[in-house]
């Protein structure tokens, strides 16, 4: 494969992978750009009028949530804004003439939010992570969870100890329904700190997509497993293998995707979860549906060396291990990054490019020219590059001098291609995974 072509199936994999996210009618605020973490979801959310910034054009999205706004939040998420009143809560604090007295009677009536044991709601309190958990697990249809589950699931939080006794099992069960939002540390729930605007915009659209309401991030036509396959890995060969109503994504073909939660070389641990997000649905060259949009990928961290300045890179290893459709349903994969190596191996650039300087950018082929033109398609100065398409090809980094001792910071919203270790089938029929 020659440095043109290269270069130009990476254009083509950005736009698959950046095109139709933001909605048409969404604000831009001044304070959340699009290198933000949760930007996705704050534009998605405000273009459906279910979250609003204020008068100066900005979002605050540090800024801490109260019981009433997340009450109209959630309401407005479900589509339940016009869903008349039918049971109704006395709360002394809330008065008919308050401005979200209706919609907290919706979340009351649909038995998601309850009051205090004093008759009182506390509508100007701040809610708390583990509220915000509570409420959204009420919305999940999974039957019955033990006290014994729940403490398993809530397990891989470092500070889970911390989590209310009287909140263990509806956390764990929106942990379980990938509900739940912890950035910049996924391996940290954080229940008594109080929910910022981003972490509730986060949450409320994994709800909506839980859901099936959330609109569809894409309006084009799918990309191919096939047009994946062959333009990263240089492949000629059929990626999917159709028999009746079975499809089988082979073996080493590749899926785009972007990082839920960032990675960190520095911080990165062995066990600690790694999430990845399909943003446009994946089909054959005969429009057959594999992977919806909106389905997350999970794995673990199995490998994590941190740098060693001028004379270590970075290295770090992930095991995709299961797959969470839109529906809900989870199940088995087998999947690593990318690369040649199937690691992700860190190296740094001297000098700059546009803005920021380019760091611990890993196979999106060579030549500093081609990371400021990657930059600028993407709209992320400095940033611009694919991480992880090298698969067979032994690209190696972006342009410049390589240098030992590179971290890897990876953000989250970053493109990262995944490769499958062992096939996947799906049922054209239902759109289930079936397990081997």
């Amino acid at each position: 494969m020659n440095f043109k072509k290269i270069f130009i199936v990476l254009i083509m994999l950005l736009s698959f992978l950046n095109a139709g996210l933001m909605p048409a009618l969404a604000e831009n605020f001044y304070d959340v750009n699009q290198d933000y973490w949760a930007y996705q979801s704050i534009q998605d959310l405000s273009g459906q009028n279910i979250i609003s910034g204020y008068s100066d054009n900005t979002f605050r999205p540090d800024n801490s949530v109260t019981r009433a706004e997340f009450a109209t939040m959630i309401i407005k998420s479900l589509n339940r804004e016009g869903m008349p009143i039918t049971r109704k809560a006395n709360f002394s604090d809330v008065s008919l003439s308050f401005w979200a007295y209706d919609n907290i009677q919706r979340a009351y009536d649909l038995g998601l939010i309850s009051g205090f044991s004093n008759g009182t709601f506390k509508p100007s309190s701040y809610i708390t992570r583990a509220e915000v958990l509570a409420i959204l697990s009420k919305t999940v249809q999974d039957g019955a969870l033990s006290e014994s589950d729940a403490r398993n699931i809530l397990s891989r939080f470092y500070d889970a100890n911390r989590v209310p006794e009287w909140a263990i099992i509806p956390a764990a069960k929106a942990v379980k329904a990938n509900l739940a939002v912890n950035y910049p540390q996924p391996n940290f729930l954080m229940p008594e700190k109080s929910a910022t605007r981003a972490e509730v915009a986060a949450m409320l659209f994994n709800l909506r997509q839980s859901q099936g309401l959330a609109q569809p991030p894409v309006t084009q036509q799918p990309v191919t497993v096939e047009q994946i396959s062959e333009a990263v890995a240089g492949s000629t060969g059929n990626q999917v293998i159709l028999r009746g109503s079975v499809a089988t994504i082979e073996q080493n073909s590749v899926i785009p995707t972007t990082l839920e939660t960032p990675i960190s070389s520095e911080v990165a641990s062995v066990g600690d979860i790694v999430v990845v997000n399909v943003n446009k649905n994946i089909a054959t060259t005969q429009g057959n549906l594999l992977i919806p949009a909106g389905s997350r990928i999970n794995g673990t961290i199995t490998e994590a060396v941190p740098a060693k300045f001028a004379n270590r890179n970075a290295r770090i290893a992930v095991n995709f291990n299961s797959i969470t459709l839109p529906s809900g349903r989870t199940y088995p994969l087998q999947a690593s990054v990318a690369t040649e190596s199937g690691v992700i191996e860190a190296g740094s650039l001297k000098g700059k490019i546009g803005k920021g300087v380019l760091t611990t950018i890993i196979g999106a082929g060579s030549g500093a020219a081609l990371g400021t033109a990657l930059g600028a398609i993407t709209g992320k100065t400095g940033k611009g590059a694919i991480y992880g398409t090298a698969i067979g090809g032994g690209l190696g980094v972006v342009g410049g001098i390589l240098a030992q001792g590179g971290e890897i910071k990876i953000p989250r919203g970053e493109p990262l291609f995944i490769k499958l270790n062992a096939p996947l089938s799906v049922d054209l029929n239902t759109g289930n995974i079936i397990t081997p």
